[in-house]
């Protein structure tokens, strides 16, 4: 009979199951299944292309499985039962289909921030392709269908984890089960941006990241040290490497980490600051170049920067040098001029601070002197001009005893040096000298020529010898020449002890006239001669005649007169002289002078003075009277320091300077020259020149007119008589009594400045020498504001200001800050330093900071700084709450911050369970234009002026409440965003809205502003929902509100000095918007049916759009489980950061709760399984039990369990039987609904049999074997793992095992008795249980061996009766003997049934031989007797028994051999053999 049913009850990739039902009538012993890739009929009839394999099967056995079948295929089964190999008709199953196998090794591919790279190996079979599933992307990346063993996923979220699911199909089959992966996307990277860097530190902030981002990892490194920092990702955005080498090229890297994602490093390569060039130092005895040299900083450094130029002139226009080395030379400087240095270090675009240092060049040095006259007691030097600046000559005169220093003015480029002596050398060094520095000198020898002797005069003349005296020369003379003529008498010279010299002449003739001449003699030149006649007869000389004068130099009177008539020997002269203008001397000042012509030039005069001068002759015999007076001017010079020079400073920009003359005018003053200097620089910044005659009030006093006068009226001392008028010999008016002070003002000074003043007279001979005296001006109000004024140090709450001072410096500056908010003033500081720090501000808030110079006591112009304080993350939000309203769907509401810190641009609802994140939702503004530009920040009252404190702002009017209602009905999920016409929604700009009109508030001067407010915009007009898209479905309704004034901040920037608070504020009318509930992001619902799923519904990210500038929000957050705990997170966000979180935590209503997950079994023994399962992923409620509904199939009979707990032990089953299980669970609304996917097939576990294999029966048997066959034991509790058969009898015993139904016996023996019995052993054993025993034959065969014994006797002498034993080993049922008879001549074939036979017909006294042959069914074999002789006896012979035999066993058979008999006889036979 076929079987009645062959149905796969499971299928699987390469295996099926295959349930057979038994045939009603019959024994079934297995079945032969026969498995046909297709249809039969179609693929496989009578083409032989497929498999086939026999499967025992015990009666109550119903399962086999089947394998080795390829993925992906359908086939169709030809099932035949089989017993003792005869086939049944066979049974053809219905067409079914093997699953698809899973692809392989499912990886991850190329990460990147939006995109994902999906990778497998190729799933076994063919023409299949591939679906891979984003759970929880945007709908349009939801879903790939590829052919391809890859997949991208873009547009992803940077840092978001994203679970994938990748499984194999093929038309018309199912899809294999699916394979499941996590990935995170790969976080965003940052933008990095220098902040600001020093020699030590280098500040980094980076930009908002879009996506998720957890922790940043920052590091610098180099190739000496690495710093490495992690850090959470939170305001601020900001970090400062420290302890950084100066000068080093760093590599600054960022990278932003998820989970253990981590993105494309960030890499900056910065350099710190290089330090300042160490030790710099500057060559010394500049002229036109200076070199300046330095050692490098620590660090690198690829160049310096070298900043030189004149002091006196801005430094703008300074020449810039860019140097490699440590060292540069300064070229083409001018000499004498006051400079600048400054150096940096450089590094890329990085510089250093200066370092900065001054220095003078030296004056242009003289490259030769020129020697233009010379004299015994004066040298006229002169030299080439140079370019530069300097303040005069300075020239020495030395030599090896005195050292002489003149002070040229700078004008003059001739020295005229008096004083010398003569005949020495003297060594001359001019230099040009600006303050203490002189420029390079240049050298010229000078010597002398000796002067003539002095005083030379004749004594102790006799009639044969005189004496000669004079005096000792002054200077350098190595010896005197004395020389007579005539040439007569003998000449001795010895020092005198009175300081002459005498020269002692002796043996001359008498009365002998005599001329005699003395010269000084140096070591290169010799003196003028000085001679003298020697006349023994003379007298006193009378007055010289002729007497003139010739001023020389500026103290100096050559003297020029007549010898007196009638004067003979005269010796020398005598000269008195006394100053009679401007300053009369008392007495004469006499001179006596040797002198060989009347001519003599006298140098210890005063310039520009008028002197008395008379001459007088010397002769041996006495001093004549003097010469009639000479009154004669000096030359005028230079006149000396002014006296007594004073300065007060009259107010900050005016000086009144005041002198007296100088003690030596030394002519007549003709103007006074005042200048003003810069004490630190020398600069020269204002020159006055005063007349005398315009300053004086009294007359100068001056000798030209009195000088004159007395020069011409003057009487000689003869003419004087009493009638003669008295003569006044000093000015008109005495210079003793001119004793008034001089005054003059310089104005257009500058206040708090060092100035020094130089006060010079002027005589015709120019400048003379120049007094000075400084004076620091008084303070002043400041001029100008502060300079470069500056913000750093930035931060929500605080920043730094720093400045310079102003560039006009009125006295010592301290420094008044005031700082404006958006109320107007807020408060002022004062400092001394140039850097403030505000602290405790508000964030994202415009302040005004006015900084102002105070000196005097007054403060200046103001420096202004307009500074928004960076916007900071915002408060955490106000009045949180949640209310279930289903049991999906949970409104949450709140309020805006209290402190926004910034305008608030997003709030962000995290939705959680138990700190796992299910829904991540963004509330953005419309972003078509927000505001008109860009938010801006409350701004200040711009009024600096300290008496309008208080600044009244317009008062913004918040917008009502917001509202959201939606109902419980759950939107179809194929509406989406995109149903919506206006594609702007999820964008991220502002909305600008253009039909504004301006309007008045007349509350808005009525109250202050606060420092933030959210005012109301109004949506796009543009903006229009699209009904045909929300048919049918209930919309979330923004409801209008009224027009809403926004503050004049946000409609009107304020300049500097205003001061309104009406501004026009911006009306906005809000439109109304109709939006889906539903978000564009499609929320995924994962089956809870499979483990692998379960709690891994990855994250719902989703985005839209609200008024955000709302005081009060709310928004229905739906896709929730039922009866789950809930936690919002809700978090305000300015275009800074986010704010803190606020969480709130509600339930949702109670359901009928999902599918228990990971339902499961644990076989606890044969007849009992522990079911266990996890809850339902959704409960929905409180689970109030659980219901387990079982199936025994065999028998289809239906189990109901029921239990509190996730587990149950169900015993009393039986063993190893296949039972299907469902487990349901309850709450209070219901039971969870039920599937054929939520079925699980259980098999009880094996045991011992409990039965023994039944049936035994004989197959087939052989001499040898037997074949043997039986059934399965009808509880065979398991898979029979082997048979075990025990065959035996009274001499035999064996055991053979098997692992068939079915087994040969071999090796038995034929035609034996045997006893066979059966157990059957599963894994557990074979309980015990034996067969009954099956009695068997073993089946025939040929004799093993031949008949034995043969004998016979003669019966007569032509008969005998032959005899024989039958074989040993006959094999079975001896059925008959054959014997053959022969002898020579005859030969006969016999038959026996019985072991003996009685031959007759023998021939008398005949020889035969017989062998007898055993003969059973199967054959005779291949064993005969040993012959047997036999002779018959003679004719008449009795018949004689010869019983002598002799046999033996030889090679497994019998042999024996007749002994011959003793007597023979002749045998006969009637048959004539």
């Amino acid at each position: 009979m076929p079987v009645q049913v062959a149905v796969p009850v499971s299928v699987g990739t390469n295996y099926a199951q295959l349930y057979i039902q038994h045939p009603q009538l019959g024994v079934m012993d297995g079945v032969k299944v026969c498995a046909c890739p297709g249809d039969w009929d179609t693929v496989c009839k009578g083409l032989g292309n497929y498999l086939c394999d026999w499967y025992s099967l015990a009666a109550h056995v119903h399962l086999i499985n089947l394998s080795n079948l390829s993925p992906g295929s359908p086939y169709q089964l030809r099932v035949y039962s089989t017993s003792r190999e005869q086939l049944g008709p066979p049974y053809y199953s219905r067409l079914f289909r093997t699953s698809l196998a899973p692809p392989s090794r499912v990886r991850e591919g190329q990460v990147t921030d939006t995109s994902i790279e999906l990778l497998w190996d190729p799933a076994p079979g063919q023409d299949h392709s591939y679906e891979a599933i984003c759970l929880n992307c945007e709908s349009s990346q939801k879903v790939q269908k590829v052919l391809s063993h890859s997949a991208v996923f873009s547009g992803l979220t940077p840092g978001s984890l994203y679970r994938f699911e990748v499984r194999t199909e093929k038309q018309s089959f199912t899809d294999s089960s699916p394979v499941t992966i996590n990935i995170t996307a790969a976080p965003s990277p940052v933008e990095v941006s220098l902040v600001n860097k020093t020699t030590s530190s280098i500040c980094i902030s980076w930009s908002m990241l879009r996506g998720l981002v957890t922790t940043l990892i920052l590091s610098i490194k180099n190739r000496t040290s690495t710093q490495e920092l992690i850090t959470s990702y939170q305001e601020p955005r900001l970090f400062c490497f420290k302890c950084l080498a100066s000068g080093s090229q760093y590599t600054v890297e960022v990278i932003t980490i998820s989970g253990d994602r981590r993105s494309k490093p960030t890499t900056m390569t910065l350099c710190t600051i290089p330090e300042v060039p160490q030790e710099v130092t500057l060559s010394e005895n500049a002229v036109t170049s200076v070199s300046v040299t330095w050692r490098p900083p620590p660090g690198q450094v690829m160049q310096y920067k070298l900043l030189f130029g004149l002091l006196s002139v801005d430094r703008k226009s300074w020449t810039e040098v860019r140097v490699q080395g440590t060292s540069c030379e300064v070229k083409d400087l001018i000499p004498g001029s006051d400079y600048g240095v400054s150096i940096q270090s450089v590094l890329g675009s990085d510089s250093s601070q200066a370092v900065h240092k001054g220095f003078s060049t030296r004056p242009a040095g003289l490259h030769h002197l020129y020697l233009d006259h010379l004299t015994s007691s004066s040298a006229s030097v002169s030299w080439d001009s140079a370019h530069g600046a300097f303040d005069f000559h300075r020239v020495n005169v030395t030599n090896t005893l005195v050292t002489t220093t003149l002070t040229i003015p700078k004008e003059k480029q001739v020295a005229v040096v008096t004083g010398l002596l003569g005949g020495c050398s003297y060594n001359v060094t001019v230099e040009r000298v600006k303050g203490v520095t002189a420029g390079r000198s240049a050298f010229l020898s000078v010597t002398t020529v000796p002067a003539p002797v002095q005083g030379l005069h004749i004594t102790n003349i006799s009639a044969c010898a005189f004496s000669l005296r004079w005096e000792q020369a002054v200077g350098c003379v190595d010896h005197y020449q004395v020389n007579l003529l005539p040439n007569q008498g003998n000449i001795t010279m010895h020092p005198a002890r009175d300081g002459y010299i005498q020269a002692d002449v002796v043996n001359v003739s008498p009365k002998t006239q005599y001329t005699v001449t003395v010269t000084a003699a140096s070591s290169s030149n010799i003196s003028p001669g000085v001679s003298r006649m020697i006349n023994r007869n003379g007298s006193v000389p009378g007055p010289p005649l002729g007497l003139e004068g010739e001023a020389v130099g500026s103290n100096g009177i050559l003297l020029s007169w007549n010898i007196p008539s009638k004067a003979q020997d005269i010796d020398g002269y005598v000269i008195r002289y006394k100053e009679v203008c401007p300053y009369p001397d008392p007495a004469f000042t006499q001179v006596t002078k040797y002198l060989d012509i009347p001519e003599t030039l006298i140098t210890d005069f005063t310039s520009g003075s008028t002197y008395h001068i008379q001459v007088a002759a010397i002769a041996p015999f006495g001093v004549g009277a003097f010469s009639k007076p000479l009154y004669i001017k000096t030359a005028e010079s230079p006149p000396g320091l002014v006296t007594n020079l004073t300065a007060y400073a009259y107010n900050h920009t005016f000086v009144v300077l005041t002198w007296f003359l100088p003690h030596r005018i030394n002519g007549l003053i003709t103007k006074f020259a005042v200048k003003a200097r810069l004490v630190r620089t020398g600069q020269m910044v204002r020159m006055l020149e005063v007349n005398a005659v315009d300053i004086m009030t009294v007359a100068l006093p001056h000798c030209n007119d009195a000088a004159d006068i007395l020069s011409s009226a003057t009487l000689s001392p003869l003419e004087i008589t009493a009638s003669s008028p008295p003569i006044t010999l000093s000015a008109v008016p005495p210079a003793a009594s001119w004793n008034v002070p001089i005054s003059v003002g310089v104005d257009q000074l500058r206040p708090y400045i060092a100035y020094l003043f130089e006060v010079s007279a002027f005589t015709s001979e120019g400048e003379g020498q120049v007094a000075s005296t400084m004076v620091r001006m008084p303070e002043s109000a400041p001029e100008d504001p502060p300079q470069n004024f500056s913000v750093f140090s930035m931060t929500s709450r605080s920043f730094s200001v720093s400045w310079s001072p102003p560039s006009i410096t009125t006295g010592k500056f301290s420094y008044v800050l005031y700082l404006y908010g958006p109320t107007g003033f807020m408060y002022e500081n004062s400092t001394g330093d140039m850097r403030f720090a505000f602290t405790g501000l508000k964030p994202y808030t415009r302040y005004i900071v006015a900084v102002r110079a105070k000196a005097a006591g007054e403060v200046g112009p103001a420096a202004e700084g307009d500074i928004v304080t960076p916007a900071e993350a915002p408060s955490a939000v106000q009045h949180l709450m949640a209310i279930a309203e289903d049991s999906v769907s949970i409104r949450v509401s709140w309020k805006s911050p209290a402190q926004p810190n910034g305008p608030i641009v997003q709030y962000r609802l995290l939705v959680l369970v138990e700190e796992t994140l299910l829904q991540d939702i963004t509330l953005t503004a419309n972003t078509t234009g927000f505001y008109e530009n860009e938010t801006r920040p409350p701004d200040v009252h711009n009024s600096l002026k300290r008496h309008k404190r208080t600044a009244e702002l317009g008062l913004i009017t918040s917008p009502p409440t917001f509202t959201a209602t939606i109902s419980d009905r759950t939107l179809h999920t194929s509406t989406t965003a995109s149903s919506f016409t206006h594609s702007g929604l999820r964008s991220t700009d502002y909305i600008t809205n253009t039909n504004a009109q301006p309007t008045t508030d007349p509350m808005a001067t009525n109250r202050p502003s606060p420092d933030y407010d959210t005012a109301s915009r109004s949506d796009n007009p543009n903006m229009q929902s699209s009904d045909s898209a929300v048919s049918g479905t209930s919309a979330l309704s923004l409801t209008s509100v009224p027009s809403v004034t926004l503050p004049p901040w946000l409609t009107k920037q304020l300049h500097a000095g205003e001061v309104t608070s009406d501004s026009a504020p911006l009306a906005l009318t809000p439109g109304q918007l109709r939006l889906s509930t539903l978000d564009a992001s499609i929320t995924e619902h994962f089956s809870t049916r499979s483990g692998a799923v379960s709690g891994t519904t990855g994250v719902t990210v989703r985005q839209e759009v609200m008024d955000v500038l709302s005081e009060e929000l709310s928004y229905l957050v739906s896709d929730l489980a039922p009866f789950t705990e809930y936690t919002f997170r809700v978090t305000a966000s300015t275009t800074v950061g986010e704010g803190p979180a606020a969480d709130i935590t509600e339930k949702t209503r109670e359901q009928v709760p999902s599918s228990v997950l990971e339902v499961s079994y644990q076989n606890i023994s044969s007849t009992s399984i522990l079911v266990s399962w996890t809850p339902p992923i959704n409960p929905n409620g409180r689970i109030t039990h659980y219901t387990v509904y079982g199936l025994k199939l065999p028998s289809n009979q239906g189990l109901k369990w029921v239990t509190n707990t996730t587990s149950i032990l169900i015993t009393d089953l039986d063993k190893y039987t296949p039972y299907k299980l469902r487990v349901a669970a309850s709450t209070v609304v219901g039971e969870s609904s039920l599937s054929e996917e939520d079925d699980i097939f259980v098999f009880t576990l094996e045991d011992e049999p409990d039965s023994p294999p039944v049936n035994l029966t004989v197959v087939n048997t052989t001499p040898s074997t037997v074949t043997i066959a039986w059934s399965a034991p009808e509880k065979a509790n398991g898979v029979i793992q082997q048979y075990e058969v025990l065959y035996e009898n009274e001499s035999y015993s064996a055991l053979v095992n098997t692992s068939s139904n079915k087994v040969t016996l071999f090796s038995l023996k034929p035609f034996s008795f045997y006893n066979v019995s059966v157990r059957a052993y599963t894994r557990y054993g074979n309980g015990n249980q034996t067969s009954d025993t099956l009695y068997l034959l073993s089946g025939e065969d040929v004799p093993g061996s031949p008949p034995y014994g043969l004998s016979y006797e003669s019966v007569s002498p032509s008969e005998v009766n032959v005899t024989w034993m039958p074989p040993l080993l006959p094999n079975g049922v001896i059925i008959h003997y054959s014997l053959e008879i022969w002898n020579s001549s005859h030969y006969l074939n016999l038959t026996s049934p019985t072991n003996y036979i009685h031959i007759t017909h023998l021939r008398k006294y005949a020889h035969y031989r017989i062998v007898v042959q055993a003969h059973t069914r199967v054959g005779p074999g291949n064993y005969s007797s040993e012959p047997l002789n036999v002779t018959t006896l003679e004719d008449g012979e009795r018949g004689v028994s010869d019983k002598r035999k002799k046999w033996g066993w030889c090679g497994g058979s019998f042999q024996f051999q007749d002994t011959p008999p003793l007597h023979h006889h002749r045998l006969t036979s009637s048959k004539g053999i």
